[in-house]
Formats: C-alpha cells, structure tokens, sequence
C-alpha cells in the first residue's frame, strides 16, 4: 500500500526494477510492520514474521539489518511460499519459468544455502506433483492446465483441457476431475509436464 504503484507495475514487467526502485520497493516488510503497529492488536510473532519473510537463510534477502538464521519456521515458511510465487510468476521482472523450472530452481537454492532444505522438500511433497499452473499433455494427447490439487490423490488433479490432440485450441476449453471419471471408458490420465510454448 506504501509503495508507488508504478514500482509495484513494474515489478511484474521485463526488465524490472532499476536499483533506486528495487531500493524502495524493499523496504516494505518494515513498512508493512510500521503499518500493522500503528493499527495494533497484532501478536509479535506475525510481525517478525512479516519483518523478515525476505531475510534468505545466506543473509542474501532484505533488509540488510535481517539475519536469515534466526528466523522461525513459520518465516521461512513463508519465505519459500513467496520464492515460489515470484519464479512461477516473473515477480521482480525475471522470465516466468514453468512449476518444474521453478522447483528445479527451489532446490539450487537450498543448495546454495538460501533456503530451508526441510522446509523446501515438504512443500514440494504438499505442492504435488503437478504443481497448480503446469501445463500437462494427457494420454489422449490433449493438453490442459492443472486448475485444483486433490489432496488425497495428488496424481488426479482437476485439469481444464484446452487444446486438443492436434494442438488446435478448443474454442470452449472444460474442466475434468481426473480422480472422478465414473463412467468413462478410457479415462484420462496425465503423461507428462510439458513446456509453456508446447
């Protein structure tokens, strides 16, 4: 809410941020507490929380005055959560990579020792295995996106199909819960994570 919209635009566009903007644009979780504070009635843990959701386990985050390893569990949840978000949407400017990109991408940075490996692998596990967003090829050859997870049965998820066999686009894409295909005689079930541009 404090920081300029134009810089908030921006950080969803190529190429991003200039260094005075990205400067500005990181002061927001000490805006972000400075604001909650001055409302009130928030616990002390959600602001430390929200302090340091950017404080990366390398000291590599903001703000500068943040240290990654004395965060909780519950910041560096978050901080994952939001890593996630910013590769699988291009936050900050940077090409938008695709849900396997992006794990791929979650565990250099474990490996790096910018994020809590644990804390990495069980939100993959809850994730699934098709991620919401990835585009999947069917073995009927079809293409769709995973639109919902079923948690009990992460293999099925619930899809919306749109393109057909041939690659053509269907002019009314539909959505299908690949674990409730009662009556189907060939049920559909997913072959593979595909790339955006396939």
């Amino acid at each position: 809410m404090h920081i300029r919209p134009a810089i908030r635009h921006r950080a969803l566009a190529t190429p991003g941020l200039s260094p005075t903007e990205q400067a500005e644009f990181e002061t927001h979780p000490n805006r972000g507490v400075r604001t909650l504070q001055e409302q009130g009635g928030f616990d002390a843990s959600i602001l430390h929380l929200i302090a340091n959701h950017h404080a990366y386990l390398d000291d590599s985050g903001y703000p500068q005055v943040a240290r990654g390893e004395f965060t909780s569990d519950r910041t560096r949840i978050l901080m994952v959560v939001d890593r996630y978000d910013e590769l699988l949407t291009g936050f900050g400017g940077t090409t938008p990579l695709t849900s396997h990109q992006t794990f791929q991408h979650l565990y250099q940075e474990v490996q790096t020792g910018k994020l809590d490996e644990r804390i990495v692998s069980t939100f993959i596990t809850l994730i699934g295995i098709y991620p919401i967003h990835s585009h999947v090829r069917l073995n009927t050859q079809e293409v769709a996106v995973v639109t919902e997870l079923n948690q009990t049965q992460l293999h099925q998820p619930i899809i919306t199909i749109t393109h057909g066999p041939s690659g053509k686009e269907y002019p009314n894409p539909f959505v299908l819960n690949l674990a409730e295909q009662v009556d189907a005689s060939e049920p559909r079930s997913i072959e593979t994570i595909i790339e955006l541009n396939n």
